[in-house]
């Protein structure tokens, strides 16, 4: 898989006769729909674990999830978007792929709308930027982050990660940033509740 000397057998042996590179081609054009339902299963298991870890160790109220990324995996600003219903308007911690066919995937904490203004205080963005990694904002992001290797892009090598699915999952869920998007959940949530209006 990782070209060279790989890349040049595995072109040898689809060009090694029509059999074989009838088989490549197939795989070739179908490739963006391996790349779908592979993207798709993986959202999906990931969904799963962050309920479950959250809602496991959480006793402030169940956490919810939207998953657009499960339903469209190949168009860019879809994610994982995980909330408390009492956040009104909602706020979502997110795991969202910039870029279409799951590309420069970031973190964080989304607004309710692009035209929500920052609430965050300073002292809030410096903690999460203490204890995950510069971050930023921007019109739809409280505060992100880009995931940075391995993970910020789903391509190549680490798409065999992503297939196997418990690395990429466990990764996401307890260790991305050091921490993992539980943790971050579990630190943003009482942020988010600080700058929500009184009911």
């Amino acid at each position: 898989m990782k070209g060279g000397r790989e890349s040049g057998a595995v072109a040898q042996y689809a060009l090694d006769n029509a059999g074989n590179f009838e088989a490549a081609l197939a795989v070739w054009m179908s490739f963006d729909t391996i790349k779908e339902r592979l993207f798709r299963e993986c959202a999906i298991d990931l969904e799963r674990a962050l309920l479950s870890t959250l809602n496991a160790g959480d006793g402030a109220g169940p956490w919810k999830a939207e998953n657009t990324f499960a339903k469209s995996p190949l168009e860019k600003w879809k994610g994982l978007y995980v909330y408390r219903t009492e956040w009104k308007p909602r706020y979502d911690i997110g795991l969202e792929a910039n870029r279409a066919f799951a590309g420069d995937f970031l973190f964080g904490i989304r607004k309710p709308s692009d035209t929500t203004p920052s609430k965050l205080r300073d002292s809030d963005r410096l903690q999460l930027d203490g204890q995950f990694g510069q971050g930023g904002g921007s019109k739809a992001w409280e505060w992100f982050r880009f995931l940075g290797p391995p993970y910020e892009t789903w391509e190549g090598e680490i798409l065999m990660e992503v297939y196997r699915k418990t690395k990429a999952v466990d990764y996401l869920v307890n260790r991305l940033g050091g921490k993992g998007l539980a943790e971050f959940a579990r630190i943003a949530a009482p942020l988010i509740e600080a700058i929500l209006p009184s009911p």
